[in-house]
């Protein structure tokens, strides 16, 4: 490891431990209800939550009830997750009409969200609609990691309180979490990416057309000169027809739409002319590598057309050379 990732994780480490003590004393401070500086602002808000749900705020729970309720918590709102999914096309800011989710993949998604592992396997520009990333994903990014809060608070209070009953109220130990550790996180923290840049808006994707390409349109013609070069070679094709084949030869004639989606794109000069994100050719090339070599195998007429089509191409290019040209001997 090089100098400068020790020195990343020793900083790591030195912010970590100097933040143990102010943070762990704010913490035990709003979870045992004491008085904190955000008081003033908070306990309004949190009486009226409590008023607005009928929740009695000095009733303690067992750790029996503490349990039923953080599980009927988690439930409905895994439920609540994966019906927004289900029904994305028809909810509201989807500008981009993106489809319902399928089942598996929302449920999947909906039980990995409400138990904070967020285990994301899709693609969310082109899956997941912005109503469904607000009011769905975002929402258990903040109650998963309240419920997880809370549930380290009552081990605490079950460890500590050793002739008690009762370990405190999940409803209030969320509620807690959620106003006085969260929300004010959040706030400092958006406005260190708005500061930078990261903003959201509900505007459909932005369309670039890269007149001079980029790293997408190097990918895919990596990806289809290689695969049928392969396919040429594995046939003998190339080695019939007695004549060299060059890059231009296989993609002679051709015309290809390519449309990446790409969150953060990078671009080469100001008018945006061309993709410059590294990461992107590797993604395309994959891809159509994948695709094209099932379509060949698949499809072996036509893909012997194709490969004839790259030879007459040679061919012609051979036989195009200026008379002027000098012949090896």
């Amino acid at each position: 490891m090089s100098a400068n990732g020790w020195f990343q994780i020793g900083l790591f480490f030195a912010v970590v431990f100097w933040l143990t003590k102010p943070v762990g004393s704010f913490l035990a401070r709003v979870f045992n209800r004491e008085r904190t500086f955000l008081d003033p602002l908070l306990s309004p808000i949190e009486k009226l939550i409590y008023r607005l749900t009928g929740i009695s705020a000095e009733k303690e729970m067992k750790w029996t009830e503490y349990g039923i309720a953080m599980l009927l918590f988690s439930v409905v709102s895994m439920v609540l997750l994966y019906l927004i999914e289900r029904t994305q096309a028809w909810l509201p800011l989807n500008p981009q009409h993106l489809a319902n989710v399928a089942p598996d993949l929302a449920w999947n998604t909906a039980i990995s969200f409400t138990t904070n592992t967020n285990w994301q396997a899709y693609v969310p520009e082109s899956t997941m609609s912005y109503f469904t990333q607000m009011a769905g994903l975002a929402y258990h990014n903040f109650t998963s990691a309240a419920v997880g809060i809370a549930l380290a608070v009552a081990l605490i209070r079950g460890i500590v309180r050793k002739e008690s009953l009762t370990i405190g109220n999940f409803w209030v130990d969320v509620t807690r979490g959620l106003l006085w550790v969260l929300l004010p996180a959040c706030l400092v923290l958006s406005l260190v990416l708005v500061s930078q840049g990261v903003i959201q808006n509900f505007a459909p994707y932005t369309k670039v057309a890269t007149i001079e390409g980029g790293t997408h349109v190097a990918g895919f013609r990596r990806a289809l000169t290689r695969v049928f070069k392969n396919y040429g070679d594995k046939q003998n094709h190339f080695e019939k027809a007695k004549v060299e084949i060059e890059g231009d030869d296989y993609r002679e004639g051709l015309s290809a739409i390519i449309s990446v989606k790409v969150p953060e794109p990078q671009f080469e000069g100001q008018t945006k002319t061309k993709l410059g994100n590294n990461e992107v050719s590797g993604i395309v090339d994959t891809t159509v590598s994948k695709v094209l070599e099932a379509y060949l195998e698949e499809n072996p007429r036509e893909a012997k057309n194709i490969i004839q089509k790259v030879i007459l191409a040679a061919q012609a290019r051979a036989a195009a050379r200026p008379a002027g040209e000098p012949v090896a001997a």
